[in-house]
């Protein structure tokens, strides 16, 4: 009988601890308990278990949230897109309308010097010949001080 007894003490009862302690595990997490507290002090120890019900809650809110998340930042990388495709588009322009203006400056500058170079050119068939100008005066009439 004693033998009976220390084998049950020793192999047995462990066992059942464990099994014990095993199923208190499991209905703590799908039930959820309460907070532990000291009963001296009255501190908190470990803090409340919610049931495995309110956690799938809390990470299928959080799915959710990312799954928005996700979505905007997507809406996000297309607009980004779109605005870098934008600048690319207005950085060719102004690479056109640059060198657009170079030429219209150089243009300018040929016109100024065909003019200076047709004046010249007019003044010296006057100098030769006053009779082949144009109808037009070359040069201003200088101001009458008599009137």
């Amino acid at each position: 009988m004693i033998g009976g007894i220390a084998g049950y003490w020793r192999w047995v009862r462990p066992r059942i601890k464990r099994a014990q302690q095993t199923a208190t595990a499991i209905v703590e997490t799908l039930v959820g308990r309460e907070p532990i507290v000291d009963a001296a002090t009255g501190k908190e120890l470990v803090p409340a278990q919610p049931g495995m019900g309110v956690r799938l809650a809390s990470v299928e809110d959080g799915q959710r949230t990312q799954a928005e998340t996700i979505a905007k930042l997507t809406e996000t990388v297309l607009k980004l897109d779109d605005a870098h495709h934008r600048l690319d588009t207005v950085e060719t322009d102004m690479a056109t309308i640059k060198s657009d203006v170079s030429a219209l400056k150089a243009a300018a500058w040929e016109r100024i010097a065909t003019k200076a170079e047709s004046a010249q050119m007019w003044r010296a068939v006057a100098d030769a010949d006053p009779d082949l100008l144009p109808n037009r005066p070359l040069e201003a009439p200088e101001d009458d001080d008599s009137h």
